[in-house]
């Protein structure tokens, strides 16, 4: 008997763990995120996705130019995006361009 309560209750801690664990959902991009962020995108688009200049510090400017663009998406207010997101977003965009 002190197993079985050991195993569902083991299962049930495990169950909660993983629930706690899954990301959030966020919100929808909208069509005026959608393009206002694919606009600020395209102006930056050499500086992106150009050629390194430099292994250590063309990393280092693309990753601080993604920084702004996210920063000037979250001022216009409306959902908090993080770079991995806005990064997706364009993906998917140009992956239904095709």
């Amino acid at each position: 008997m002190n197993r079985e309560l050991m195993s569902s209750s083991g299962s049930s801690v495990a169950k909660t763990t993983k629930m706690n664990e899954l990301k959030k959902r966020s919100n929808n991009w909208t069509d005026s995120e959608r393009h206002s962020a694919l606009s600020t995108i395209l102006n930056q688009h050499d500086s992106l996705f150009g050629k390194f200049k430099g292994a250590t510090l063309g990393n280092k400017a693309k990753e601080a130019k993604w920084d702004e663009i996210v920063m000037e998406i979250n001022s216009c207010g409306g959902t908090r995006r993080t770079v991995e997101e806005v990064r997706k977003m364009y993906q998917n965009s140009k992956q239904r361009g095709k």
